[in-house]
């Protein structure tokens, strides 16, 4: 398998599409980065490390981000509560709230989580890129779930897997300052927005992550696109 880099801004459009130069030498695995749109100091993102860290079935925390600056909070959420993560410089890394060293935590694929820069900056998301052809993630029930596409490509509500919907599922993309909200209609055209107007097409950029309210839960199934 030919080494693979794939480069993507959150503001542009993916190169999910990868690009190989035929003079690159082989390599086991196909590894890329990801740089998010710029951080103000202070703001909240919803992102998601969509690169793998084998063997795991993710990213550890301290191999997921580049470029973080000192006192970086990332929020995780387990379907009931967020636990936080502090990044220090002087430190192992990454500390939990009682200071316990977390750079071994695990994002799992299709995982998201909040992200607070404490300085101006863009954050770089990095790793070997997922290469099986498809990806499940366990929706929770009757609650939201933090979730992304798994692969560093660019979709839209309309990729998401209906087998995986139900009558009024409910998405929340964030912009960087509010949330807009789709509702999922199995008798209408799809995903529709709070005015009705069929939103399938809306996208859901390389890195970002979503809120995903399921009423009945189930296994969410991703396909691979390259």
């Amino acid at each position: 398998m030919k080494k693979i880099l794939i480069t993507a801004a959150l503001t542009g459009v993916i190169a999910g599409a990868a690009f190989a130069d035929s003079n690159v030498v082989s390599s086991a695995n196909v590894v890329g980065y990801v740089q998010t749109e710029t951080f103000a100091a202070g703001q909240f993102r919803l992102i998601a490390p969509q690169f793998l860290q084998t063997p795991t079935n993710g990213i550890a925390l301290g191999d997921a981000f580049n470029n973080v600056p000192d006192l970086t909070k990332i929020y995780t959420w387990n379907g009931l509560s967020y636990k936080a993560y502090t990044y220090y410089k002087a430190a192992p890394g990454w500390l939990d709230s009682i200071y316990t060293p977390s750079d071994n935590v695990i994002i799992e694929q299709g995982d998201a989580l909040w992200l607070q820069s404490s300085t101006v900056t863009n954050i770089v998301m990095s790793g070997n890129v997922p290469q099986t052809d498809s990806i499940t993630n366990v929706l929770v029930a009757e609650t939201f779930n933090l979730i992304a596409c798994p692969y560093p490509v660019e979709v839209t509500l309309g990729d998401i897997n209906t087998n995986s919907l139900t009558n009024l599922d409910m998405a929340y993309l964030w912009n960087g300052v509010s949330y807009k909200a789709y509702t999922y209609y199995e008798a209408a055209p799809g995903w529709l927005d709070s005015v009705y107007t069929p939103s399938d097409g809306v996208k859901i950029k390389v890195g970002q992550g979503f809120w995903l309210k399921s009423k009945a839960g189930g296994a969410l199934i991703f396909d691979k696109k390259y």
